[in-house]
């Protein structure tokens, strides 16, 4: 054996055990090759996930070596790799910031905490690292809520679930005075502040969900209206009479309609003329009155013709 082929052989070892940062593997990850050696390129396949490892035995490494034509007797190969994967663990406070936005888009107009926030432990790449979230579509506040995380980096992708709980204020209407029960809800009864949000389903965030409603039972000034506090009464039963007029610029127009079905505010109904076969439908938006847009123009529909005089 002459000195060459000594040193070749005390410089191209495999160690035991390396560590790596890539997605994909080549012998140059295991043994420092002289440069220009082709077999540096070779590819043994792929990386292990980060935090994770790889066993890749001697027998692999010859055998990928004959198949691409390359010599293996100058290299001294223990009987397997053990191939790590570096990582590092996600940033909480990257986390927070993420989750925060997140509640906040959902709620633009309101003011978010998170007294807690369970990240989950998980071992990532290093690296350019995206996460993105998102909310379920409805949750109860005062409980813990599961937040979808997505991160990629590169190849690798993996979803988790991080536990938030938040305290959450939105505009919501406060009672300005007491109101009997089945007694109709003015917008003068009300004023809206910041109050604590306790029930998603059951919050009120806009003054159109009190349009037309009645209290089901006797309330008190100072409490927070809730939809549960409140009903909708039938505005329109079917059989009403109902007169159409709409005016165009200088013209009006005029219809006789029947209402075909009883609603409430909001509904949408069908109505059919008393002088023709035919029907429409409308948008009930208060108390005998409806609309709907009819051949490009929106009519107003009311129930008596004495409205109009």
């Amino acid at each position: 054996m002459n000195l060459l082929t000594m040193i070749l052989l005390c410089c191209l070892t495999a160690p035991a055990e390396v560590v790596i940062d890539k997605d994909a593997l080549v012998l140059g990850d295991l043994i420092e090759f002289p440069a220009g050696d082709s077999r540096s390129a070779l590819s043994l396949g792929y990386a292990p996930n980060p935090g994770l490892a790889r066993r890749l035995h001697d027998y692999e490494i010859t055998g990928k070596l004959q198949m691409a034509g390359l010599p293996s007797e100058d290299l001294k190969l223990p009987g397997f790799v053990l191939v790590r994967r570096r990582s590092v663990q996600i940033d909480d406070e990257r986390v927070r910031t993420l989750v925060t936005g997140l509640f906040g888009d959902r709620f633009p107009s309101g003011r978010v905490e998170l007294p807690q926030l369970i990240v989950p432990q998980a071992d990532l790449p290093t690296g350019d690292i995206q996460i993105s979230g998102s909310l379920p579509p409805s949750f109860n506040p005062a409980g813990l809520i599961s937040v979808r995380l997505d991160v990629r980096s590169g190849a690798f992708s993996r979803s988790m679930f991080a536990q938030a709980r938040v305290s959450i204020e939105i505009p919501q209407p406060v009672l300005a005075h007491d109101i009997s029960a089945h007694s109709a809800i003015q917008d003068h009864d009300i004023q809206w502040g910041m109050s604590p949000l306790t029930n998603f389903r059951d919050a009120v965030d806009t003054p159109e969900a009190i349009r037309s409603m009645l209290a089901k039972r006797d309330l008190r000034a100072g409490e927070v209206l809730t939809l549960g506090a409140m009903y909708s009464p039938l505005l329109i039963r079917r059989g009403d009479t109902v007169v159409v007029r709409a005016k165009v610029g200088g013209i009006t127009v005029s219809a006789t309609m029947k209402a075909e079905a009883s609603g409430k505010y909001g509904d949408t109904i069908l109505l059919k003329h008393l002088t023709g076969s035919g029907r429409t439908t409308a948008r009930i938006t208060g108390p005998g009155m409806v609309e709907a847009v009819v051949g490009g123009l929106r009519w107003k529909k009311y129930s008596c013709p004495s409205c109009f005089s």
